[in-house]
C-alpha cells in the first residue's frame, strides 16, 4: 500500500503491471482521514477481486481496460474522465457499492482496537472514539 499525492481527480488505483505479475500494489491519495482511506482501500481491493475473478483485465501493454472479455475503454481516455464520470463504468459500479460495505465490516470488526499501543495518534483516536 502506497499513500501519495495523486494527480487529477483520482483517489486511488491498483498497479495493473504489478497485478499481472502477481504483486498487489494499491496506491491511494494522501490527505484523507482513516475512514475515507478505508473506503478507498476497500474500493481498490474490489478491483483486485474483479481481476482474480477474470472480470477485469488489461490488454498486453496495459493501455485498455477489458471488462468480461471485451475491450472497454482506453487507459488514456479513462485518465481524462472528470470526477464521478468513471462511476458509470461497470467495474466502478461494483467497487463503489461494495467499498462502504467492506469498510463497515472492517470498522465493526474491532481489529483497529487491537492496534492500541502501536501508535500514539491511533491511541488518541481509539481513546476518544474518533475512528468512526
Amino acid at each position: 500500500l502506497n499513500v501519495k499525492k495523486l494527480k487529477g481527480n483520482k483517489f486511488g488505483y491498483v498497479s495493473a503491471p504489478e497485478l499481472k505479475r502477481g504483486v498487489t500494489k494499491i496506491i491511494i491519495a494522501s490527505g484523507a482521514g482513516i475512514e475515507i482511506n478505508l473506503i478507498r482501500i476497500s474500493h481498490e481491493l474490489i478491483h483486485i477481486l474483479q481481476y482474480h475473478r477474470g472480470d477485469l483485465n488489461f490488454n498486453d501493454n496495459n493501455t485498455k481496460f477489458i471488462w468480461k472479455g471485451n475491450e472497454f475503454i482506453d487507459a488514456a481516455e479513462y485518465n481524462k474522465l472528470e470526477y464521478n464520470e468513471d462511476s458509470k463504468l461497470p467495474w466502478e459500479v461494483e467497487a463503489i457499492s461494495g467499498s462502504q460495505i467492506y469498510k463497515d465490516s472492517y470498522a465493526n470488526s474491532g481489529i483497529l482496537v487491537t492496534l492500541k499501543g502501536v501508535d500514539k495518534s491511533l491511541d488518541y483516536m481509539i481513546d476518544n472514539d474518533w475512528l468512526f
